[in-house]
């Protein structure tokens, strides 16, 4: 479950309901501040590993999840402060594969004239996982649309079988969980599940 739960947004126990009600076995949040990271810690005896970066810029991140995390890391990799977590995650199959938890920067007059940091953080993120040559799951807000250049030179840079899931979102305003819709269509490259 990925949640982008805009850290001004107070309805931090609607979230924490879903989760207990849904369970999922990975809870990802984006714009999660020490508010949220506060708020989430009653989910804590369900998810016994977690990577906590409360930021309150609209990039904090946290990763709460079921299944053991190998290795995690925060890794800032295009601004100081716009962290991302990379790790390896243990399916309950025995199997390891790699997750990576992102939400760069989006093109946007008031966040950057470009795409440039954000297109060279996921094509940075696709060379990676082309390296490992491992399964992976990149989750978060990547701030693009599936039909943008950049995604295309991630699917073309792929050896590997890739499902595009484009969550095309009916303008909805939830309390608990908002997506901006506009411009910019939240997705998620999937590379497999297990």
């Amino acid at each position: 479950m990925v949640s982008n739960v805009l850290t001004p947004n107070d309805d931090t126990q609607k979230l924490v309901d879903l989760v207990k009600q849904r369970q999922p076995d990975i809870l990802i949040t984006l714009e999660s501040d020490d508010k949220w990271e506060k708020a989430l810690h009653q989910i804590e005896a369900d998810y016994p590993y977690t990577v906590k970066v409360p930021l309150d810029n609209l990039y904090g991140m946290h990763l709460y999840s079921k299944l053991e995390l190998i290795d995690p890391e925060v890794k800032y990799l295009m601004i100081d402060d716009i962290p991302s977590i990379h790790a390896q995650l243990r399916l309950q199959s025995g199997r390891v594969i790699w997750l990576y938890c992102l939400h760069p920067m989006p093109p946007s007059p008031t966040e950057a004239d470009k795409s440039t940091t954000r297109d060279a953080e996921l094509l940075m993120v696709g060379k990676h996982i082309k390296e490992n040559k491992q399964t992976a799951i990149l989750a978060g807000d990547l701030n693009d649309v599936a039909w943008s250049k950049t995604t295309r030179a991630f699917n073309v840079s792929q050896d590997c079988w890739i499902r595009v899931l484009v969550d095309i979102l009916s303008i909805r305003f939830m309390s608990a969980i908002h997506f901006y819709v506009g411009r910019w269509i939240i997705f998620s490259i999937v590379l497999a599940l297990r």
